[in-house]
C-alpha cells in the first residue's frame, strides 16, 4: 500500500513524500451493524412547535433553537418539517433540502438560527451564530449545519 505523508513525523518524512507500507494479516470479521442513517428525526414537542423552525434536541424533546440562549448552541438538530402541539411528534429535517413556498431567501446565501426558532439570513450580532445551511433557491434551504461561534458580550 502506498501512502502520502501530510506532515513531518518522527521518522523525518515530510509533506508530500510517499512511503510503502506492508499490510500484515488478512481482513478481520465484520463488526456489528451501525445505527440506521437518515435525514429525518422524530421527537416529541416540548411545547407547541411551528413548522419550518430551527429545532434543538433538549433531552429527547424538540424545542426551538435560539441564538440568544447559549444552552441551545450545541443541541441544534434541524428544521421542523411540521407543526406539533405539546407532546405530539415533530419531524425534523437534519440534512437535506427543505422547500417552503412562502420563503423568500437570497439564493446561495447562508441561513442562521435567530430568536425562538426563527430562520434568518441576517447574521446574529450577539449570543451565538450558527449557520444551519444555505438557500439553494428563494424557497429551498439545504440543511447543512456548522458549529456555533460564540459572540462577545
Amino acid at each position: 500500500m502506498k501512502m502520502i505523508v501530510e506532515q513531518v513525523n518522527s521518522e523525518g518524512l515530510v509533506a508530500g513524500q510517499s512511503m510503502t507500507l506492508e499490510v500484515i494479516g488478512g481482513t478481520g470479521p465484520a463488526g456489528p451493524p451501525g445505527p440506521a442513517g437518515g435525514d429525518m428525526l422524530d421527537l416529541p414537542a416540548n411545547g407547541a412547535i411551528g413548522g419550518h423552525k430551527a429545532i434543538c434536541n433538549d433531552n429527547g424533546s424538540a424545542i426551538y433553537a435560539d441564538n440568544t440562549d447559549l444552552s441551545t448552541a450545541h443541541t441544534f438538530v434541524g428544521i421542523s418539517y411540521n407543526a406539533a402541539a405539546d407532546g405530539d411528534t415533530v419531524s425534523i429535517v437534519t440534512a437535506r433540502a427543505v422547500t417552503e413556498v412562502t420563503w423568500n431567501w437570497t439564493p446561495q446565501q447562508p441561513i442562521y438560527i435567530g430568536k425562538d426558532g426563527t430562520l434568518t439570513q441576517a447574521a446574529p450580532t450577539s449570543g451565538y451564530i450558527r449557520r444551519i445551511g444555505f438557500a439553494q433557491t428563494a424557497t429551498t434551504v439545504f440543511v447543512q449545519p456548522s458549529q456555533p461561534l460564540f459572540l462577545g458580550a
